[in-house]
């Protein structure tokens, strides 16, 4: 991931969303104000060292996997949970991918099999990818607007269609509830066939690496539904009532 100057706030909080502990330690709550701007205008416009700004989020590392998450800001796991989707992205989908891909199947009853299993992978991956798209696209960022509107009252929150009611009534578990399914049907197949060279050693090597992410699914679809969609229900449910306060009692 390459930040520079041109780098609009958007971008640097999407591909480092730990990078907001910065904005606000510099700023409070007023970077909200530039997410579609560069990162150099946002500097001129606050008055702040661009190639300091640059450095500090250079520095950030990593987050523990182990991270007590309930005691930090959810920035922190939305962060960590951005870094599984680049490793799911960049690495595990493509090494399973090329596995499928990486020579000619026989035209046996085991090439077909193989082929069957190929296109469920590729409907599983298809489904991933843009599961995680939309969560990196829509959902993240909206979680990140509302804990910072919670903690700087001063921010507008985006109202939809008049509501700011959206985490309260969606079911946020399913698409990851879908996804395990289709890891698990895939594993079952390769499991249930019998499978001859040159078609078994490739399927053996599929099957572990199917395995290994379907675990690291479980783990990331748990911390979200254990930590991060009933905090964001939470925070919701705080700035909806602030603003309920703020509304003027109509009088009939």
């Amino acid at each position: 991931m390459t930040i520079s100057g041109e780098t609009t706030l958007r971008q640097l909080i999407h591909d480092r969303p730990l990078s907001i502990g910065v904005l606000e330690e510099w700023t409070g709550g007023r970077y909200m104000d530039y997410v579609g701007e560069r990162i150099s205008d946002f500097c001129t416009h606050e008055n702040l060292p661009e190639s300091r700004l640059l450095e500090s989020v250079s520095r950030l590392k990593s987050l523990d996997p182990v991270t007590e998450w309930n005691a930090r800001p959810l920035y922190h796991l939305v962060d960590y949970l951005t870094e599984n989707h680049r490793k799911f992205r960049e690495q595990e989908l493509p090494a399973l991918r090329n596995l499928f891909a990486r020579q000619a199947i026989p035209s046996t009853l085991d090439g077909y099999l193989f082929k069957l299993i190929s296109q469920k992978y590729d409907a599983f991956e298809e489904d991933f990818l843009a599961h995680m798209e939309d969560e990196e696209e829509f959902l993240f960022p909206r979680i990140l607007k509302t804990e910072a509107c919670v903690a700087h009252p001063d921010l507008s929150p985006d109202l939809l269609g008049g509501s700011y009611l959206f985490f309260q009534s969606l079911h946020l578990e399913a698409p990851e509830e879908r996804l395990k399914h289709m890891a698990a049907l895939i594993l079952e197949d390769i499991r249930d066939r019998v499978i001859l060279e040159p078609v078994a050693s490739r399927m053996s090597e599929i099957y572990t690496k199917m395995d290994n992410l379907k675990s690291e699914l479980l783990i990331h679809a748990g911390l979200e539904s254990k930590y991060l969609f009933p905090r964001a229900r939470s925070l919701e449910k705080d700035l909806v009532s602030r603003l309920e306060r703020k509304q003027p009692r109509q009088h009939f």
